[in-house]
């Protein structure tokens, strides 16, 4: 995609030419310096795993085995070949005080809804890389709703960490151009220029340092800084199904890093698990080890309060060690409680999902071999996966780039055909898949016994099989098997007596047959790297998203699915959501549309999931989106309701949704406006692209002219970046201006070089706005260009975003993942108070929560009200709840609606049903 790109204004003063020729020789020399770094870095790293692998070398190859392979196509690639690097979307900021003129973030006005991510998915919000997870917070706790890739996210954490797999910034028009015009250059010129591109390097961190207040760096820190933290420690993964926290597996008193290290022997090879103590045992003890740990969205509520406990005490006891703990979207409340702050992982965008169609292209003859690359299948792939999980999306791309053309169940069915050896496999799955959302888990014993009873029904025999009898027709189904509660296990001196009380011996070879090709059966899944071994014997369906995909099979190919009983098991939510392909569930859709539970709308809103693997067919689809429209605009809605509610629209993917939002654009609530202007940039409603550009320029409100704009970037055409550019030429929203420009700098083909002309312009608003830009751009010639603005602009408007964005840098480097302060360090509400003291209408005794409640209930000034209400959410305030509800009856809207936001905030953390009306 190509255009002209005119300011509207004086010409640049620095031509473009010239500015090339300029910046040519410090990108060589950023290029050397960064090779130099990357040299050392590939020596500490070489280093740090030679000390990890010296005391036990064979583990560290098993974990990068198991993260290499465990992913959906794990069977022919290995993770690196496929990977794309994974980001992170940290903790909103709080909230301004009132008195606070501190530059607004203007992504801020995009709704970040975890369990509905379609729509802030594909705008450009501020993120952290992995290398960055390794400062601030030692403790993380990263939320993501199903599908999400967390799994994968905590493998890919490991393999970075060990320096087996590396994320490079994608190729740019910039870095090209340079490169080529560096070339010409001859051979002591360039070293001259690279000689004083790094003293002008030096230079601005000095200043920056100084306006801190910090003095320089010495070369030992420096060359500390260099080296990541996360790869200066030794990764270890564990699954909590693989946790045991029976005191009689250990005896007596035991040490808090012991169940991990039963966990970590359980997924390595025997030999790895008889060595590994000691060298797990030094790495704790001398705060060396990176623990990831996944598996507690798939706890049993009973067993995550045990978890929780015992996890807080392994963090008590070996915090100077990191951890990253993936949880669920809903109750992670309780990993917040032990000290993790949360983290949440960052949804795939169009550029993401574009990436990893060029790697499976790449790696084509691995991932089908022998099938065609389907180019355009995997346009249409792309389309689609603005509004899929990442498991949909990587499962959808590979089906179309094979010609498939069915729905979801057709996918399903095509991965298990390249997945098992045998067709005959599949039922035997599917019944697994089905025993795993009633149970959690099955054993071997407990698949045998359950088919070999029900081939013995169709047989017209007996179903009543004993441990005596599975003993006799499959030895293996019950060797270091528990068995059923209750049930004797009968001595090996006891087992002759089936044979001798048998009536039909013929029958008995018989049903001895059936039983070994059963127990065959399971050994072949097992070895299809479909089943996921855990402790005590126990197996389970490695991939949840499957799990679910097989169930929704088996309630369609039921002759009574029973689907109110399913409703009420949450373990069957999943499943429900993909058999709408294949069943009408317009029964249960009547009563989720006839109550409403919650402040989240979470009976509700979840049928936005429904629709989008119903399709338009779907025979409820008019009802809910008729209701979901008259809500979104109804006239006393709350701010955060609608929100969600365009949220989950947006993800439902249905074209019928442009309808609301379109209309709703003339909508006299800025909110309303807002959120359909973003919705419709998710939607990639072209035909909108002049109204929208219009809303940019002349709505009367701010936050909507940032919307607008912001949905121009993201219509994914031509001539929504150009609009999107003259918007900012055009406006004097200094928010806007910045918004697109950091919008560009999500764009590497046309953004990177948009910003790199904007940034050498006369255009004093302009080149600001391009600094914010320029510090989204993780590139070497992007760092030079804010070097030079930060030294030698002339312009202090200029200089003073260039240093922002420096700080902002800093302290994402030097303090990455920060958790909120406590209350009781909150300046404007202490100071709030102070004055109500000081005037006898507060008390002096009150603490920080009772002054926070006072702070909503009695403020005279409306805008503290607001505040204080927002902050009870933000923190996670709980004693503050009733105020909340009170809050609900202030004659201010804004303070209804962060009293509601509140609400919403701490349901998701308890992951518990608050109740609330919806206002109508």
């Amino acid at each position: 995609m190509g255009f002209q790109f005119n300011f509207n204004g004086p010409s640049f003063l620095l031509g473009f030419g010239a500015g090339v020729l300029t910046s040519a020789a410090v990108y060589r020399a950023y290029r050397a310096y960064d090779q130099w770094r990357k040299t050392t870095l590939q020596t500490v790293d070489n280093e740090k795993v030679f000390v990890v692998q010296r005391g036990n070398r064979r583990y560290t190859t098993d974990l990068i085995r198991l993260c290499q392979t465990s992913h959906l196509f794990g069977h022919r690639v290995p993770l690196r070949d496929v990977l794309i690097e994974p980001r992170f979307i940290p903790m909103r900021a709080l909230p301004n005080a009132p008195d606070d003129d501190t530059p607004r973030n203007p992504f801020e006005v995009v709704p970040f809804i975890v369990d509905f991510p379609a729509l802030h998915g594909v705008y450009h919000l501020p993120t952290l890389s992995v290398e960055q997870l390794g400062q601030g917070q030692r403790a993380l706790a990263l939320i993501g709703p199903p599908a999400s890739g967390l799994t994968t996210a905590l493998h890919a954490i490991a393999l970075w960490s060990m320096g087996q797999v590396s994320f490079a910034p994608p190729k740019d028009k910039v870095a090209q151009q340079l490169e080529a015009e560096e070339s010409a250059l001859d051979a002591k010129t360039r070293a001259e220029r690279i000689k004083s591109r790094l003293i002008l390097a030096q230079q601005a961190r000095e200043k920056f340092n100084l306006s801190l207040g910090k003095e320089s760096q010495s070369e030992e820190e420096r060359e500390e800084a260099r080296t990541p933290i996360l790869r200066r420690l030794a990764p270890l993964f564990i699954h909590l199904r693989d946790v045991s926290l029976d005191s009689a597996d250990y005896g007596g008193r035991i040490d808090s890093a012991e169940p991990l290290l039963r966990a970590l022997q359980h997924t390595s090879r025997r030999l790895t698990a008889k060595i590994m103590p000691r060298t797990i045992y030094r790495l704790l003890d001398e705060g060396r080890a990176l623990v990831l740990i996944d598996g507690y969205r798939e706890l049993e509520d009973e067993t995550r309060q045990a978890i929780i406990h015992w996890l807080g005490q392994l963090l008590e006891d070996y915090g100077r060690n990191r951890f990253i703990i993936a949880s669920p979207s809903s109750g992670y409340q309780s990993l917040v409680d032990i000290g993790c702050a949360p983290i949440f992982i960052r949804p795939f965008g169009p550029r993401q999902h574009a990436e990893l169609a060029l790697r499976f292209n790449t790696h084509w003859g691995r991932l089908a071999p022998g099938r065609p690359f389907d180019a355009n299948g995997v346009d249409q792939a792309i389309a689609e996966g603005r509004y899929q999980n990442i498991y949909d999306f990587t499962l959808n791309l590979w089906a179309k780039a094979r010609g498939e053309t069915g729905g979801y169940a057709a996918r399903c069915q095509a991965y298990l055909a390249d997945r098992l050896s045998d067709e005959a496999l599949k039922p035997y799955l599917q019944r697994l898949a089905v025993e795993q959302l009633e149970a959690s888990s099955f054993t071997r014993r407990s698949f045998i016994k359950r088919e070999l009873g029900a081939a013995l029904t169709s047989e017209g025999m007996s179903v009543a099989i004993s441990t005596l009898e599975m003993r006799q027709l499959a030895p293996e189904a019950v060797k270091d098997t528990a068995t059923d509660e209750g049930e004797k296990v009968p001595s090996a001196s006891e087992a002759p007596s089936v044979v001798e009380t048998a009536q039909d011996k013929q029958a008995q070879r018989e049903r001895r047959q059936m039983a070994r090709q059963i127990s065959a059966a399971f050994t072949a899944l097992l070895k299809s790297g479909l089943l996921q071994s855990l402790r005590d014997g126990a197996y389970r369906l490695r991939y949840n998203s499957l799990t679910a995909q097989l169930g929704a099979i088996a309630l369609a190919e039921s002759s009574e699915p029973n689907l109110h009983l399913r409703m009420e098991q949450s373990t069957w939510s999943s499943a429900l959501v993909y058999a709408n392909e294949l069943l009408d569930l317009s029964p249960l859709v009547s009563e989720c549309l006839l109550s409403i539970h919650d402040a989240r709308l979470s009976n509700i809103l979840p049928l936005c999931h429904w629709l989008r693997y119903g399709g338009a067919q779907t025979p409820w689809r008019n009802l809910l989106l008729k209701f979901l429209g008259n809500a979104f605009v109804a006239p006393n809605q709350y701010s955060a309701i609608r929100e969600r509610i365009a949220a989950a629209l947006v993800n439902s993917g249905d074209m019928g949704t442009l309808v609301i939002f379109r209309k709703a654009l003339g909508n006299s609530s800025p909110v309303v406006r807002r959120l359909s202007a973003l919705a419709l940039g998710a939607l990639r409603d072209a035909e909108l692209e002049s109204q929208l550009m219009s809303m940019a320029l002349r709505d009367p409100q701010a936050e909507v002219q940032i919307a607008a704009s912001l949905a121009l970037g993201s219509l994914g055409t031509e001539d929504g970046l150009l609009a999107m550019v003259e918007v900012w030429q055009q406006t004097q929203n200094q928010e806007v201006q910045r918004g697109i420009a950091e919008t560009l700098a999500n764009n590497p083909e046309e953004g990177y070089h948009t910003l790199y002309e904007a940034i050498q312009t006369d255009n004093t608003l302009l080149r600001r706005a391009a600094v914010w830009g320029l510090g989204r751009i993780e590139t070497d010639w992007a760092l030079i260009a804010l070097n030079r603005v930060y030294l030698e602009d002339e312009e202090w408007y200029v200089k003073s975003a260039a240093e922002t964005v420096f700080a902002e840098r800093y302290e994402i480097n030097k303090h990455g993942v920060q958790d909120h302060p406590p209350l009781s360090e909150l300046k404007w509400l202490n100071e709030w108070a102070d004055r109500e003291i000081y005037r006898g209408a507060l008390s002096s005794e009150l603490n920080a929560v009772q002054r926070l409640m006072a702070a909503i209930q009695n403020a005279q000034d409306a805008t503290v009200r607001q505040l204080a209400a927002s902050i009870v959410g933000h923190l996670a305030v709980f004693d503050a709840i009733e105020a909340l509800y009170r809050a609900l009856n202030a004659p201010q809207d804004g303070v209804r609606d962060e009293a509601q936001r509140s609400l919403i905030q701490l349901e998701e953390r308890l992951g518990q049903a608050l109740p609330l009306p919806l206002l109508a």
